[in-house]
């Protein structure tokens, strides 16, 4: 029996088979009319770069984690230890603020 089946898959692997051109033909047309009209349209720079990013949705979401990341940035939350009371929940205790009453601005322009 297995010398029977390895002659079958022997004369099988000799000539590979072959598609016939009309059905490939039928499957292309039937495939392009089976895509949305959308699909079809030329796109644009800014689609390919929506498209780029994984799709509007996945662009949104950055695009609003941006500027999240702006206000935060902007606005401050107080230092590191007020976050983290404010996250745990907890008092100042063990808390010492190593430059007291500097300003920011003065010491990034070199001015204090």
């Amino acid at each position: 029996m297995e010398r029977a089946l390895d002659a079958f898959f022997a004369a099988g692997r000799a000539v590979p088979p072959e598609t016939p051109e009309a059905l490939l033909n039928r499957v292309s047309t039937a495939a392009e009319a089976a895509r949305p009209v959308e699909a079809r349209r030329p796109k644009g720079w800014l689609a390919r770069l929506g498209a780029g990013f994984g799709g509007w949705g996945s662009l949104g979401g950055m695009v609003t984690a941006t500027a999240v990341g702006v206000w935060i940035g902007y606005a401050g939350i107080g230092g590191i230890g007020t976050a983290t009371n404010t996250l745990l929940g907890t008092g100042d205790d063990g808390i010492v603020d190593l430059l007291p009453a500097v300003d920011d601005f003065a010491l990034a322009a070199g001015e204090g």
